[in-house]
């Protein structure tokens, strides 16, 4: 069983599109729906906004579905030059950078309860997906992801993100899935389409470019059920 968690419906929609078998029940305020992908046991959930409502799904999915892998899908913004709209980024690794205990000498995006700061994805489904990819003909880029509850639109903040945590996209959930998968030993992997520049014209990019940059991840996320 795969588990496939996207914050917005339009982030999810053609993945569900394509579900056969499918059956719906909703846990914790969040609809879950399983079914099966080119015959592979999947559920799928659209969680919400942000990092608590991430979380959550993500736990309700784990201990009611038990997948042995969790995908997070759908857009981010781009925080390094290097990386444009419509480009794929697939994550090494996430960093909460909300998460700020630095007052008592611990680095920005420490976790206690994990003794980290960077979550590490999942080095064999990653190496999966970059094969996926490559037969595809589609170049994806591999770094840090940053996760915070606050849609980025400075490019002030958005250049001191990437100086603070070395990431080259941000948005508002993977951080989240991320701890609790790692807390619950499950791997997972995000996969997201950039969809703005986070600088200051990034709400104007976003509602231009979601829909485009939605579709690019689901068909990178279905290719890889193939």
């Amino acid at each position: 069983m795969t588990g496939i968690i996207s914050a917005m419906g339009i982030e999810l929609e053609i993945i569900l599109s394509k579900m056969t078998h499918v059956t719906s029940e909703t846990l914790s305020g969040i609809k879950f729906y399983k079914g099966k992908l080119s015959e592979k046991d999947t559920v799928c959930a659209v969680c919400g906004i942000g990092k608590v409502n991430a979380a959550m799904c993500t736990q309700t999915m784990i201990l009611k579905y038990s997948p042995k892998l969790v995908i997070n899908t759908g857009i981010a913004g781009s925080i390094t030059s290097t990386l444009g709209v419509f480009d794929i980024v697939l994550a090494q690794a996430v960093i909460q950078y909300d998460m700020d205990t630095t007052a008592f000498g611990d680095p920005i995006g420490y976790i206690n309860n994990l003794g980290i700061s960077y979550i590490p994805c999942s080095d064999k489904h990653n190496s999966l997906v970059e094969k996926t990819a490559q037969n595809l003909g589609i170049t994806i880029k591999t770094g840090i992801v940053a996760t915070g509850d606050k849609f980025v639109n400075s490019d002030t903040f958005s250049k001191e993100l990437h100086s603070q945590t070395n990431a080259i996209a941000c948005e508002m959930e993977g951080g989240a899935v991320g701890q609790v998968c790692r807390l619950n030993g499950v791997p997972f992997c995000i996969i997201r389409a950039i969809s703005d520049k986070a600088g200051d014209d990034g709400a104007l990019s976003y509602n231009a470019f979601i829909v485009k940059a939605s579709k690019i991840s689901s068909e990178l996320v279905l290719s890889y059920f193939l």
